[in-house]
């Protein structure tokens, strides 16, 4: 919990999350007393069940408030393995969409010794539950799985016209799938990795890294002093992948040895966003941006994964107008406010003769032993991994 505590009063790292409508987060190591809150979220904390393992469990969900009418957190198993509903109203589809969110903990974990189960078996069980009233099922997550190029589909599954006329009236026979190649970095594979295939052949999912067709998942997702591998995964049927617009293996940083994975769905919902001026209180100025070469890269990459929004607004530009012509701007500066806000959004400071609380003083929490050469390298260190 200190840890996950410390994170979200690190300025970047919340103005990172704050940026995704849905966020999930593992290995938080939080326990019954975290009460951590954000604005504009609705936020839930799955804490540790024993306060010992050797790999950490706990997740933390963000929902952003003005979704979460629309979404909802529906199961919670073993503290690991979250379901939420997206109704149908928010995707614009004919069912909702349901999304696994799914830590599977290392063989060696003393998770293991204290909940006697098989996890992918656990996920297999509550997708079989959860099919017979939605077909739109998602799962996302650290898996420790590793699977190189290996088929996730059954080759040659396609039954011999003889024997379909044998058995045509007795039964329909649905062939599996094979999708295109899987172009995955890691060449490795392990006990996880084989049961994660096993579970996509007998379900119906896809593995849908190294799939997505604007190729930024293509990407390995870990690294750690073994080196580099894929482990954290998306998967969806076949059927499912047109809903998935976006599918982004993003840059590593500091937070984690673990890359963010950005996922965005299909929806029909249009945030109304109010003028930024509506909340103030009298007295007060204008929001104002300003710009901080600290947060240069985290919203180089959040353009990026946004880009094809601000591409749409300029193309679906009516030029016939200026009626059109000024909606087009108006729509084009609401998308790159909403981009750049988290980062450089600012509120000046109200004129007002109040003694400053003492606890409200900033104060240092580095440690005795971390100088001026420590923070310098610190530094080198943010700017190498970006470069990474």
């Amino acid at each position: 919990m200190v840890v996950l505590k410390k994170k979200i009063k690190d300025e970047k790292f919340k103005n990172f999350i704050c940026t995704y409508d849905i966020v999930f987060l593992s290995e938080c190591w939080i326990n019954n007393t975290c009460n951590i809150e954000i604005d504009d979220f609705v936020c839930k904390s799955i804490p540790l069940s024993r306060k010992k393992y050797k790999q950490g469990c706990g997740m933390y969900v963000m929902i952003r408030k003005i979704l979460s009418p629309y979404v909802k957190i529906i199961d919670i198993s073993y503290e690991t393995l979250i379901w939420i509903r997206i109704a149908k109203e928010l995707t614009g589809c004919e069912s909702d969409y349901l999304i696994a969110n799914l830590y599977i903990p290392p063989q060696n974990s003393s998770f293991y010794r204290i909940h006697n189960c098989d996890l992918f078996y656990e996920l297999e069980s509550q997708m079989i539950h959860y099919s017979a009233e939605c077909p739109n099922i998602f799962v996302i997550g650290d898996l420790n799985a590793r699977t190189a190029n290996m088929n996730d589909y059954v080759q040659n599954d396609k039954l011999h016209d003889s024997i379909l006329d044998r058995v045509g009236d007795l039964f329909t026979y649905v062939a599996d799938e094979a999708l295109s190649c899987r172009n995955n970095p890691d060449a490795g594979t392990n006990d996880y990795g084989t049961k994660l295939l096993n579970l996509c052949k007998s379900s119906g999912l896809r593995i849908i890294n190294g799939r997505h067709p604007d190729g930024l998942s293509n990407d390995f997702t870990y690294s750690g002093p073994r080196g580099m591998s894929v482990i954290d995964y998306l998967l969806a049927k076949p059927i499912n992948i047109e809903k998935v617009l976006k599918f982004i293996t993003s840059n590593f940083t500091t937070y984690s040895d673990h890359a963010p994975i950005h996922v965005q769905f299909k929806t029909d919902f249009t945030m109304q966003c109010n003028d930024i001026n509506s909340n103030l209180m009298d007295g007060e100025e204008s929001q104002f941006f300003k710009w901080n070469k600290e947060f240069r890269d985290l919203c180089y990459n959040a353009l990026l994964v946004n880009a094809d929004d601000l591409s749409s607004t300029i193309a679906n530009m009516d030029i016939a107008s200026q009626d059109g012509m000024d909606l087009c701007i108006n729509n084009f500066t609401q998308c790159l406010t909403n981009v750049t806000a988290p980062f450089f959004k600012q509120m000046p400071k109200v004129k007002a003769k109040l003694k400053r609380n003492s606890q409200n003083q900033r104060v240092n929490t580095d440690k005795p032993w971390f100088d001026q050469k420590c923070k310098e390298l610190y530094a080198n260190y943010c700017k190498k991994i970006t470069y990474f």
